[in-house]
């Protein structure tokens, strides 16, 4: 992924735990229909803490302005990008500041 961060709201001990699970249960998912169900409960979960993301890591036909605090909004992020966003929501990558 470019150098370009997201910004992203404090990050709660429960959103990890959120994440974490819901990870796990995407992986024991049986069904397509669980599997899609999964992921909106993610997208649901990291639009509690994500405020933007850069233009580099959208599709090309993503709108020109995306709310993320609507859980939507992310399924026009490209899949590197929901790797990366997934990881540093749920701790993946060390924060440099202890407030962000």
């Amino acid at each position: 992924m470019p150098a370009e961060k997201p910004v992203l709201k404090r990050v709660s001990w429960r959103v990890v735990k959120q994440i974490g699970a819901l990870d796990y249960e995407r992986q024991a998912a049986k069904t397509g229909a669980e599997f899609l169900a999964v992921w909106e409960k993610i997208q649901t979960v990291l639009a509690e803490v994500i405020v933007s993301v850069p233009r580099s890591w959208l599709m090309d036909d993503a709108p020109a302005s995306l709310n993320f605090a609507d859980p939507s909004a992310f399924d026009y992020l490209t899949r590197e990008a929901m790797v990366e966003l997934i990881s540093l929501v749920s701790g993946g990558e060390e924060k440099k500041e202890p407030n962000s």
